[in-house]
C-alpha cells in the first residue's frame, strides 16, 4: 500500500470521527452505496480501491479536491502540498 494511501485512510478516519454522531465503517458504506465488507477491506489493504470508490469518496466527503489531497481539520481543510521532484543534474 503506498504512502498516499495511508494518508487518504488517515483523513478520511478522521471526517468519519469528526461527523456527529461519528460515522462508522458500515455507515460510509452505506453511504458510498458498497457492500460493507468490500469497504473494510479496502481500508484493511486488502483490497485496491477503483477510481469510481475513490470519486464517490472524494464527492462525501470534500477530501480530494482539484488533484490534490486536503487534510480534513475540524476547523477546516488545508491542502497538503505534493512534494516536487528534485531535479537531476545537468537537466
Amino acid at each position: 500500500m503506498t504512502q498516499g494511501m495511508f494518508k487518504l485512510k488517515d483523513n478520511i478516519r478522521r471526517w468519519m470521527a469528526c461527523k456527529n454522531p461519528p460515522w462508522t465503517a458500515q455507515r460510509l458504506a452505506k453511504e458510498l452505496d458498497y457492500d460493507p465488507s468490500f469497504v473494510s477491506e479496502v481500508f484493511n489493504g486488502f483490497k485496491q480501491p477503483s477510481w469510481q470508490l475513490l470519486r464517490r469518496l472524494a464527492d462525501l466527503t470534500g477530501l480530494w479536491d482539484g488533484g490534490e489531497l486536503v487534510h480534513y481539520d475540524p476547523d477546516g481543510p488545508t491542502r497538503v502540498e505534493p512534494k516536487r521532484r528534485k531535479a537531476k543534474k545537468g537537466a
